[in-house]
């Protein structure tokens, strides 16, 4: 009985051992993709050859690696969309500053309403990215409310008729 048993315990260990190497390596693998997942290199991927859980979980760890990856390249995207877009009235009033300093502009309540609109530009763009932050991080605070299309539409238009005139156009308003 001592050597059967003996036996089927040194046949147990001969088949644990590779198996539970194969799970370590398998296990070891995810760990290491993971830690560099999170240092940032969104181009890693683990095998997932398997249908077991551990399968499941390279496939799941592979596509929050895309997804990452993704974002990542749209975040970049964003931001140099935002610095292109905040380059643009800064350079206006770089402009417009550096004409009346050398004096090829003079500085008149045209040039002042010019540089005042720029400026206006300018502290929109910012304040919609300070509103996309609190959006982002969900501290932005809504207010709903009702409101009438119909009377806003209207006033759109009224509001730029003057325009319509001036170059001989007519914009007719039917809301219901």
């Amino acid at each position: 009985l001592i050597v059967i048993a003996l036996s089927i315990a040194a046949g147990a260990a001969l088949l644990s051992i590779p198996l539970a190497g194969r799970l370590v390596r398998r296990i070891t693998t995810l760990a290491t993709a993971t830690t560099k997942l999170a240092s940032g290199i969104y181009d890693i991927r683990v095998p997932a050859e398997s249908t077991d859980e551990l399968g499941q979980l390279a496939r799941d760890f592979n596509r929050l690696a895309g997804t990452l990856k993704k974002n990542e390249q749209l975040r970049r995207r964003w931001v140099a969309d935002i610095s292109h877009e905040l380059r643009t009235p800064l350079a206006v009033l770089r402009g417009e500053v550096e004409a009346v300093q050398d004096g090829v502009r003079q500085l008149t309540p045209q040039t002042m309403d010019s540089l005042h609109t720029e400026i206006l530009h300018l502290s929109r763009l910012v304040d919609d990215l300070y509103e996309l932050a609190l959006a982002d991080i969900g501290a932005l605070t809504y207010r709903k409310e009702n409101l009438d299309l119909r009377t806003l539409a209207l006033q759109a238009v009224q509001s730029h008729q003057d325009e319509f005139k001036a170059h001989e156009l007519t914009l007719l308003c039917r809301v219901p």
